[in-house]
């Protein structure tokens, strides 16, 4: 899940911290939404990928940054292409090549230097130390 408004993707209103998910089967998922950053009443994705080739780093060390200050943990995540600035280009409108290819160039360095800006763990040791004694969410 990821709560935001996007063109492609996105559940805007669905909870940006883990939590229950109650299936329609009446089963449970434990759900880890990708991260948002609090910006007055807007929720700023800040998860990765294009967001993190996008934005400048210190956007980016910002928002996480905030995150872990409110005692959350962040999901961060990068496609492998996203490191790989000599990837072949594809034919395709100004918008997508902007989106796509902008920043290829320095997301390996910025990744390095968030690699050493924050500690890392994976997602089954956070989700392993929550308490899910919730309601569950109907999504």
């Amino acid at each position: 899940m990821f709560p935001v408004h996007h063109d492609r993707y996105g559940m805007p209103g669905t909870p940006h911290e883990p939590y229950l998910l109650e299936a329609p089967s009446g089963g449970t998922l434990k759900e880890f939404p990708l991260s948002t950053c609090p910006v007055g009443k807007y929720r700023m994705p800040i998860a990765g990928g294009g967001y993190f080739r996008l934005y400048p780093y210190g956007l980016s060390r910002w928002g996480l940054g905030k995150i872990n200050k409110a005692g959350q943990p962040f999901i961060f995540y990068l496609h492998p292409w996203e490191v790989d600035p000599g990837q072949p280009r594809l034919k395709v409108s100004a918008f997508s090549k902007f989106r796509h290819y902008n920043n290829l160039s320095v997301c390996y360095d910025r990744l390095e230097r968030l690699l050493g800006d924050f500690r890392f763990g994976t997602v089954t040791d956070v989700m392993d130390a929550i308490d899910f004694n919730g309601t569950p969410v109907k999504v």
